[in-house]
């Protein structure tokens, strides 16, 4: 494991779980989030985005966290392994629930300095919330696609945080 994509549903710990797997692989991480978002929750424009995907891709060994599925291909195609986060909905929209309300009240940066705020998280068309019960059941198709697209990758499926935690061990 020397090139590794990890994704999964909204609030399925990939940051968190790309982080860990840096420090103890001592390979550099990255968060799709970060690269995408730019300050003041503005879009980094497509081609600036992509350029940076065709560089970090080129490097010897990575870890990318994220699912951005206009790009999934060129990850998937330079990685050698994909670790999919596949939590249950009630425990990513638990964890989203909370970290909303936890970021919003305590005004915590993300994603560039960018912060979250009460009416977005709850309020919002855009929420996170709605986002992630709109999108429960075609993550699961996207990777089932991907899992017969790219048969040569060494897919590992994490399926709670008993297990994540014991791989991370």
């Amino acid at each position: 494991m020397k090139k590794i994509l990890v994704c999964g549903g909204s609030c399925s710990g990939k940051s968190t779980f790309g982080s860990v797997l840096s420090s103890k692989l001592k390979i550099h991480s990255y968060d799709l989030d970060e690269i995408y978002w730019l300050p003041g929750w503005k879009i980094n424009p497509s081609n600036i985005f992509n350029e940076k995907i065709n560089h970090i891709t080129k490097n010897k060994e990575w870890i990318v966290s994220g699912n951005y599925f206009s790009w999934q291909n060129t990850i998937i195609q330079n990685c050698d392994t994909v670790i999919y986060l596949k939590i249950g909905f009630v425990t990513r929209f638990y964890r989203a629930l909370i970290r909303g309300i936890f970021r919003s009240i305590n005004n915590t940066p993300i994603c560039n300095g960018n912060y979250e705020t009460l009416k977005q998280n709850f309020l919002s068309k855009d929420s996170l919330l709605l986002y992630i019960i709109k999108t429960n059941k075609h993550l699961d198709k996207e990777i089932e696609n991907l899992k017969l697209k790219y048969k040569d990758k060494n897919w590992i499926v994490l399926s709670s945080t008993k297990e994540i935690n014991k791989f991370l061990t």
